[in-house]
């Protein structure tokens, strides 16, 4: 059965699928059909008789390279017998297992998982240093080493500002890092990323492995080319030395994981590192309408790191996008609900809605609002905001407050304090939840701290206080020892903190939140709340965009440096894409603060055209809003 490529694809992924021969970069925008077009040149390949061992499709997720590989048996009527398709890791251990001895493995290597590099490093951290409790732990490290692995950086230039301030962490690090390797390379054991490392080791120090390796594949396909690391480009790069046959598919605009050490750089060169390349571009786009398109071309146009590309829209016209002013995070989160309910009245599904955020923390209060009106939600990627570990550490500071007697608090607080482990922590519980005030003297230093921190809490009336007080005084401190993550976590704390100011009490706080409760689990449409990094790739009939307020997005840590605003901008990209057909831009116009101050929207909404968004400034009341905050309008000042 030959295949009627003209029928199944549109023109311009046409002419990918049958002129990307020679080193080829497809500059491929959100719904513009890629994974079709990877698919139907990998079958232009086989029908032309190529043999399925000498193409290589390479992608980032198992799924996807599920979803290829599937489609190309569906379509092609059988499996292609020795085509390789998987993510840069399960090529990496497939080479690895037959060429790994030229790098001093053997082929019975074993593999170690993250829970399995974390258990090794902390035995390490035992044995070297006597378990000191002053370190971090383990993950802390692993986080760094790994990060430095793959964007080939020094942990110096990765540490950051709170590390290097902590005595002898870089030289513990480096240190650790030696030591790791050297434990690894006794047991004959790998982890996840030296699949990548030792894959480029054996292709830059073994000529004749590398010769072999990019003489077999004569077809290289990569996906989401975007998100390469440096390692994951030099790869690419000597696995097509001998045919140059790299077709690298993605969109530079779409390039977010620079956390993840991803660079940009990559496709932004492509050109440069192999010349004579050709550069294809999709930009018909069928899942969003016009109008969202022309809001998501306006918004990257502003980039100066760009190649340049312009989607078009394949849909009819549809609503314009709509920018909402609030008064505030709770009356933002309750025009949210609002507006999903009246979706809900006109027969929506919630399964076809998102609301999305730049960070963790701006989900809280849509989670609260959510909650009262029994809409069911899911988080994606994650768990509910009040129900991650630190949130729930500081909170059970408040738990204990309320209620002397909460043996599972007490448990859950004190063994996060330094000498306290699980069976004194239960043993001091079981005392505390008998005791009549929280004043103690003991011979045990570390347990009168703990109890002279809650004596000073018992005197704050606020929530918001106890908050600010816990962090400063001990949870930032043991963050930043137990989290890779850590200043995004304390920055979650400061944000729960400032949403206490609007309660009356500890106890009213605590009511309140016990409605953010799951509904039942025989729910099934449910709402998908998400971060932006995380819903990359899906898409939405509707799509709220939440807290599009300066400082908060592009986030504030970003907005300084040329490169990282700009990354935030393709974030913001990313986000509109998502929609198909209602997008809804929120940000509220006061802050939480020890004054509510006037916010500037974004930046990236000012730089717009404010004809692409509809203006109405319409009144509309919203329930369990307080009037004297609520701003009731639509527009951008």
């Amino acid at each position: 059965m030959r295949i009627d490529y003209a029928r199944e694809l549109n023109k311009e992924q046409l002419e990918v699928v049958t002129g990307a021969e020679g080193p080829s970069l497809v500059l491929s925008g959100p719904g513009t059909g890629k994974t079709r077009t990877l698919v139907f040149r990998t079958l232009y390949l086989l029908e032309r008789n190529v043999d399925p061992r000498e193409i290589l499709l390479v992608t980032f997720t198992k799924k996807a390279a599920k979803e290829m590989t599937e489609r190309v048996e569906l379509l092609w009527g059988t499996r292609p017998q020795g085509m390789w398709g998987g993510t840069f890791h399960h090529i990496g251990h497939l080479i690895l297992r037959m060429h790994g001895h030229h790098v001093g493995y053997d082929s019975s290597f074993g593999i170690l998982d993250r829970e399995d590099t974390r258990s090794l490093l902390g035995a390490i951290m035992r044995e070297d240093f006597h378990a000191r409790k002053d370190l971090p732990k383990p993950a802390v490290f692993q986080e760094l080493i790994g990060l430095a692995l793959n964007s080939r950086s020094s942990l110096e230039e990765l540490a950051d500002a709170s590390q290097k301030s902590r005595p002898d962490f870089l030289e513990t690090a480096q240190y650790l890092f030696g030591r790791y390797q050297e434990r690894k390379k006794r047991q004959n054991l790998l982890d996840y990323d030296d699949l990548l490392v030792k894959w480029l080791e054996l292709l830059e120090q073994n000529t004749q492995v590398q010769q072999q390796l990019s003489s077999r594949f004569r077809y290289i396909l990569v996906d989401e080319f975007q998100d390469t690391n440096p390692i994951q480009n030099e790869i690419v790069r000597l696995m097509g030395l001998q045919h140059a046959n790299v077709l690298a598919v993605g969109d530079d605009a779409q390039s977010i994981f620079s956390f993840r050490g991803a660079s940009i750089r990559n496709i932004l060169e492509f050109q440069r590192i192999y010349p004579g390349a050709k550069v294809f571009r999709l930009e018909t786009n069928y899942r969003s309408s016009p109008e969202i398109l022309d809001v998501a071309n306006a918004v990257i146009e502003r980039n100066s790191m760009k190649l340049p590309k312009q989607l078009h829209s394949t849909k009819p016209a549809g609503p314009r996008p709509q920018v909402a002013a609030l008064s505030n995070p709770s009356s933002e989160a309750a025009f949210v609900a609002q507006q999903i309910l009246s979706l809900l009245s006109m027969k929506e599904k919630l399964s076809d809605m998102a609301v999305l955020f730049r960070n963790r923390y701006h989900a809280a209060d849509v989670e609260l609002a959510l909650s009262k009106r029994n809409i069911p939600y899911q988080v994606r990627g994650g768990i509910r905001f009040f129900e991650q570990a630190h949130i729930k550490d500081v909170l059970a500071v408040l738990r204990i407050l309320a209620n002397r007697k909460d043996e599972v608090s007490w448990i859950r607080v004190l063994k996060l304090q330094k000498r306290i482990g699980a069976v004194k922590a239960a043993r001091i519980a079981e005392i505390a939840a008998g005791m009549a005030s929280f004043e103690y003297e003991n011979s045990d230093a570390d347990t009168e701290q703990v109890f002279a921190l809650f004596l000073a809490a018992s005197r704050m009336k606020r929530a918001q206080d106890v908050l600010e007080y816990t962090l400063e005084k001990w949870y930032a401190e043991y963050a930043r020892s137990a989290y890779p993550d850590a200043e995004s976590r304390i920055e979650d704390v400061r944000q729960l903190a400032l949403m206490a100011k609007e309660y009356d009490g500890i106890q009213d706080m605590l009511s309140a939140l016990s409605l953010s409760e799951d509904l039942e689990e025989g729910e099934v449409d449910r709402l998908t709340l998400s971060t932006i990094h995380q819903a990359k790739g899906l898409e939405w009939k509707t799509v709220f965009l939440i807290s599009l307020k300066e400082g908060e997005f592009p986030y504030r840590r970003g907005m300084y440096k040329q490169e990282a605003l700009e990354e935030e901008r393709r974030l913001f990209y990313v986000a509109i894409t998502r929609c198909k057909e209602n997008l809804f831009l929120t940000y509220p116009e006061l802050s939480r603060g020890w004054r509510d101050l006037p916010d500037s929207p974004s930046s990236f909404l000012l730089e717009l055209d404010q004809n692409l968004f509809e203006q109405k400034r319409e009144q509309e009341e919203y329930e369990e809003v307080d009037s004297r905050n609520s701003k009731k309008g639509w527009f951008i000042p």
